[in-house]
């Protein structure tokens, strides 16, 4: 019990002290959410009952009783396609978790300039990939305590330019009494994520992978779980709220509502979101209607589908 409570302390400093890490460059996808149950409560994060939790808190994975599998696929404002994918395994020896997520683009036109130094269309095109592969871990410590890590591999391209890196998340999940309580710092080792140039062997240029720090809340009222969460992103501090509304006559189904802050370069911007569940026999089915801030897309829809034995 005392390691455990280190631990919880230790990792509470490295949230409280994110704000000296600095500010970050690399685009992490994994912003845009882990399933549409997330995303319906304002992206509150750590409280996944199924093995998308290896995207979120590490330490959440000890929820799988025996075995999970998870699938995400939507298209944001009708270009950007992101899929994730993931599963999960309870063993003798701890949970074991592996997900993949992706997001990109295809048929971004290559332009340049003709002899009136106007921009003119060339006729080819390149795509933007964006790739993480996860593995994970989590150990319960104590019957309240849970210990969990995640190894990130993160890889992009952008025409012939590539790149590559390695993060590291650690997190904790915790019962205080009805109070669920989970805290995870992702990236938490200063890396960064080295680039290369296919056409021009010569180059090479770095990022810094930036620090997540979250601390999150979930509290049952009546039919009602509240969520609340505090979360650094190396540029601003932002909170989010979310209910979820689960009627004891009806278990297998929720809705839920939240409201998320989200940074815009250094500006913070907010956006609300609404969701309904089913959950029948391990197999749940959400969506998740979100506000977009999109001069184009006034909204995103997303479905999630989980399993869990």
């Amino acid at each position: 019990m005392k390691l455990a409570i280190r631990l919880f302390v230790i990792l509470l400093c490295v949230c409280i002290s994110a704000t000296v890490y600095g500010t970050p460059a690399y685009q992490m996808i994994s912003d845009i959410g882990s399933s549409a149950e997330m995303i319906s409560i304002g992206n509150i994060e750590g409280f996944s009952k199924t093995s998308n939790s290896i995207f979120e808190n590490p330490a959440a994975l000890t929820h799988i009783n025996i075995v999970s599998a998870a699938l995400f696929s939507t298209t944001i404002m009708q270009e950007v396609s992101y899929n994730n994918l993931s599963v999960a395994y309870n063993s003798p020896y701890g949970v074991f978790g592996l997900g993949y997520m992706s997001a990109g683009v295809d048929g971004l036109p290559i332009t340049a300039k003709d002899s009136n130094n106007y921009i003119i269309n060339t006729g080819n095109s390149f795509s933007y990939k964006n790739h993480i592969i996860k593995l994970g871990y989590a150990y319960p410590l104590t019957h309240y305590m849970n210990l969990g890590v995640a190894s990130s591999l993160y890889s992009n391209k952008i025409h012939t330019i590539t790149c590559t890196g390695i993060g590291l998340d650690v997190g904790l999940f915790t019962m205080i009494y009805d109070i669920g309580v989970s805290v995870f710092a992702r990236n938490v080792a200063p890396t960064k994520v080295t680039y290369k140039n296919s056409s021009d062997p010569s180059y090479s240029a770095t990022e810094k992978l930036p620090l997540h720090a979250v601390g999150s809340l979930s509290y049952p009222f009546l039919d009602f779980n509240l969520f609340g969460q505090v979360k650094y992103d190396s540029v601003n501090p932002l909170i989010s709220m979310g209910v979820s509304y689960q009627p004891s006559l009806l278990k297998f189904l929720k809705l839920s509502a939240g409201y998320k802050e989200f940074s815009v370069l250094k500006n913070i911007k907010s956006t609300t979101s609404f969701g309904a569940g089913l959950s029948l026999y391990g197999i749940n089915l959400d969506y998740a209607y979100e506000i977009s801030q999109h001069i184009e897309y006034n909204s995103n829809s997303y479905f999630s589908i989980g399993l869990s034995f």
